[in-house]
């Protein structure tokens, strides 16, 4: 059984090893799963009243309106010799809130995924041979990319459904699933089906575990928003980065030796 303090202490020297290049790596992590909650605040605007547009903005508004009338609408900014001005602005500034919307999610989907993934596959590299290539963060796009944006996006969604039904599933589902990016990060080939059944499996027996290691890091997300970021940009997130990474070598090998044993 893994400890958390074993798990910090390799984390610890792996950050020392290679300080710079795992602050720099942590901070694409970062930004990375940052921009993935794109999709999640996108699938959050779908309701029972219509399909979300922009921030809080749905269907069911722009054709009824405020007071529930689209012809009280149009009535009203028909109104005078700007009329037809007022509403060639307002269908503009929709089509420009949609395609907004959709960029925003093509480059979560199509960038920032394989980003996380390609992060988390330089600290498994770089815990390996020491000094990895920074190369190593844009892997995926060179090797079965669609599959890892695939998988990603899926991931996510799970989620999103999850957490539509109830919170606690959804947290348990989270943790399920976390460990998706590192398999993928190393086998980028993988069918989603098995990367998925891979992390359940890992983690089967490891979740409470894993949520008490995440919640030993809230002194330091304390201290972090205390200085306004500055020790979250150059220790604790690394620091966490490199931890989760041992957390999954450790399962990793615990799974791969159990299997190899009983085969």
């Amino acid at each position: 059984m893994w400890n958390r303090a074993e798990l910090k202490n390799r984390a610890k020297a792996s950050l020392s090893r290679c300080y710079w290049k795992s602050v720099f790596v942590a901070l694409v992590l970062f930004i990375s799963v940052a921009g993935i909650g794109a999709i999640l605040r996108w699938i959050e605007h779908i309701t029972d009243a219509g399909i979300g547009i922009g921030s809080g903005v749905t269907l069911q508004y722009i054709t009824e309106g405020e007071n529930g009338s689209l012809d009280r609408i149009f009535r009203s900014i028909s109104i005078g010799t700007y009329g037809p001005v007022f509403a060639a602005i307002a269908i503009m500034a929709g089509i420009v809130t949609v395609y907004g919307d959709a960029i925003r999610i093509a480059i979560s989907v199509f960038l920032f995924g394989p980003l996380e993934v390609g992060s988390q596959r330089w600290f498994i590299v770089n815990r390996a041979v020491g000094d990895a290539s920074l190369a190593e963060i844009v892997h995926p796009f060179n090797h079965s990319y669609l599959n890892v944006v695939k998988a990603i996006f899926l991931r996510w969604l799970y989620l999103v459904l999850w957490f539509m039904l109830f919170v606690i599933p959804g947290i348990v589902k989270t943790y399920s699933y976390r460990l998706v990016p590192y398999i993928l990060a190393e086998s980028p080939e993988m069918e989603t089906s098995e990367a998925f059944r891979l992390s359940r499996a890992m983690m089967d027996g490891n979740k409470l575990g894993t949520f008490i290691l995440d919640l030993s890091f809230l002194g330091w997300d304390i201290l972090s928003a205390l200085t306004f970021g500055v020790v979250g940009i150059f220790y604790v997130t690394p620091y966490r980065a490199q931890t989760n990474m041992e957390l999954y070598v450790t399962l990793r090998d615990a799974y791969l030796g159990q299997h190899q044993t009983n085969s």
